[in-house]
């Protein structure tokens, strides 16, 4: 077996994560993505669409996801391909819990591996969003 899933096994859990999204989390990732949509950062524009609050950006949970699977396998891991899918909004000032899990490991070719992780993100115990990700590994 390559080294680079040597130990890896279906089922295994990524570590929880917990993220409570605060202004600046969100005025950052604007500014990281060029994405300056009122709604993520001016709460009196929010209130103007009949949301409570200035919420998160979809994307940014799957920013989120992306970099947790790096985090996990380093950084050789490729990420070849995201679903994601949203159930909820999430307001600033509050707090998600992430978790994952390995469904399936292929040995590659050329020693690496395709490795398929299953993420959510739930906020009071109901799902904000969903990921499936496959990620290519190499030593």
């Amino acid at each position: 077996m390559p080294n680079v899933i040597a130990g890896l096994q279906v089922g295994e859990k990524f570590e929880p994560y917990v993220k409570t999204f605060t202004s600046v989390d969100l005025f950052a990732y604007g500014a990281a993505t060029w994405d300056w949509a009122k709604a993520h950062y001016d709460a009196a524009y929010a209130k103007t669409m009949k949301v409570e609050n200035i919420f998160v950006d979809g994307q940014q949970f799957g920013a989120l996801f992306a970099k947790r699977v790096i985090d996990r396998f380093g950084p050789k891991t490729f990420i070849a391909k995201l679903s994601i899918r949203y159930r909820m909004m999430v307001f600033v000032d509050e707090t998600v819990t992430g978790e994952g899990e390995i469904v399936r490991i292929d040995a590659d070719e050329d020693g690496g591996a395709r490795v398929e992780i299953k993420q959510r993100f739930t906020k009071n115990g109901a799902i904000v969003s969903e990921c499936t990700i496959l990620a290519r590994l190499r030593d």
